[in-house]
């Protein structure tokens, strides 16, 4: 695996709040409690992915480069606990906009989804650790472990990404007790 460096950086800027970048956290009813899926309910064409160590986890963007989906399986294994937060109610609320991954600013590889909708994005081998916090009703998956200053930003009630600089530091999901994640809306 790869550790954190310039090159493994998912470039982004904060734009405003939209329909599109309001992701949801949903069960996905095909698989297990062991896959977290968050998603846009506003669009479901994505065009754009970032694939990070072998689909752990998988980021979607639509065609105007805004985040609209996440999926992320889940450690069988427990994960490491760290005091975790939600941000304060006052967040600023947004979407976030991909500008490249690294130095390529133009995606490097192409993949047809089951549907058969063709996919232009970038591949990195990072290594992505995710922590709940103890009570296991949080999730943060960290693309920068290392950022120091991070600017969060409210995607939805529940999701919550994090931006340090000109990238995209983390993720946090909020999730309900004894590990099960729950539907919610809105």
């Amino acid at each position: 695996m790869v550790v954190f460096d310039t090159e493994s950086r998912i470039l982004v800027t904060i734009a405003l709040e939209s329909p599109e970048g309001n992701l949801i956290l949903r069960t996905d009813t095909g698989a297990t409690d062991q896959l977290l899926v968050a998603e846009s309910p506003a669009i479901r064409n994505f065009r754009y992915y970032v694939n990070l160590s072998g689909g752990q986890p998988l980021l979607f963007f639509d065609s105007n480069h805004t985040l609209v989906g996440l999926e992320r399986g889940l450690p069988r294994r427990r994960a490491s606990s760290q005091e975790l937060t939600e941000p304060q109610a006052n967040v600023r609320r947004g979407s976030i906009k991909l500008s490249g991954v690294g130095g390529a600013y133009r995606p490097t590889r192409e993949r047809r989804r089951p549907n058969g909708t063709l996919l232009s994005g970038w591949e990195i081998d990072l290594e992505v650790p995710v922590v709940w916090n103890e009570e296991r009703t949080l999730l943060k998956i960290m693309f920068d472990p290392s950022a120091d200053e991070e600017t969060p930003v409210a995607l939805s009630r529940d999701t919550w990404a994090y931006v340090s600089g000109d990238h995209l530091s983390g993720l946090l999901v909020r999730v309900v007790s004894k590990g099960r994640i729950r539907q919610m809306a809105g």
